[in-house]
């Protein structure tokens, strides 16, 4: 996901609410200076959570209520 191109993501800016969660207990320098990058981006809302990569495993209500959020508009 890394290494090849992608074919455009210029639709992605026509997204008005973009979310990213950042997993703070896993120590990804790419992982994080994308969650910096959308905390200055207006456009997106960025959240961090406790745990490592797979997050739906560390923190499953907690990653639920961000969908349920996003979902109904609610993501605090």
């Amino acid at each position: 996901t890394f290494t090849e191109s992608l074919p455009s993501v210029q639709g992605r800016e026509s997204i008005a609410r973009k979310i990213y969660v950042y997993a703070s207990g896993y120590d990804s320098h790419l992982f994080r200076t994308f969650a910096e990058e959308t905390a200055r981006d207006p456009s997106w809302q960025c959240l961090g959570m406790d745990g490592g990569h797979d997050l739906m495993i560390d923190s499953p209500d907690d990653v639920a209520a961000i969908l349920d959020g996003a979902a109904s508009d609610s993501v605090q």
